[in-house]
């Protein structure tokens, strides 16, 4: 968790590889070198606590995530997380609020998200000729889940490596055959 660069942002973008402000502010470079408007948000992560809004220490602070301004509406982005969709902070970013630096000035915004975490698990399900569960199961993620889902799913080195551990860690079931749809 960095709020400072720790080189040259030239260096971050030909090494391709950074801390977190680095990629970050970055990514700040490139949306205002292409015309859109987007400004520094630094906050708190979870890990380091709340800011008291009336008494904000700046040690407190350690996280720098971009906000862009398009159509009237405000979008925050992390670009250190490869699979969160637009406006989708990671969780550890999800601390209260934030202080937005603008050319003109810097004020507090809210980093609560839209978006929530939402799984539908539908079994479909009957008892064998052996006393056994045999059925269907469909799981179905959207917002965080979805997130959740797609950071598991590629550090996974396969498929059936995602369904083992699937099977011991959620479902408590056996998985015999399987499909996946929308996972990017």
């Amino acid at each position: 968790m960095d709020k400072f660069v720790s080189k040259p942002l030239e260096l971050t973008y030909l090494e391709k590889t950074g801390n977190s402000a680095d990629i970050n502010l970055l990514l700040l470079l490139i949306l205002k070198a292409t015309g859109f408007q987007a400004f520094p948000v630094i906050l708190s992560t979870r890990e380091s606590g709340k800011i008291n809004p009336d008494y904000p220490l700046p040690n407190k602070f350690n996280y720098v995530v971009i906000a862009v301004d398009l159509e009237g509406k405000r979008y925050l982005l992390d670009a250190t997380e490869p699979y969160s969709p637009v406006n989708m902070l990671p969780e550890r970013c999800l601390n209260g609020q934030g202080i937005i630096k603008t050319a003109d000035s810097s004020y507090w915004i809210d980093l609560n998200p839209e978006a929530k975490f939402i799984q539908t698990i539908n079994i479909s399900a009957e008892i064998n000729k052996y006393g056994e569960n045999e059925g269907t199961c469909t799981i179905i993620n959207k917002d965080y889940a979805a997130l959740e889902f797609r950071n598991l799913f590629h550090i996974a080195p396969s498929q059936f490596n995602y369904i083992v551990w699937l099977e011991r860690q959620k479902l408590g079931l056996r998985i015999q055959r399987f499909e996946f749809d929308d996972i990017d």
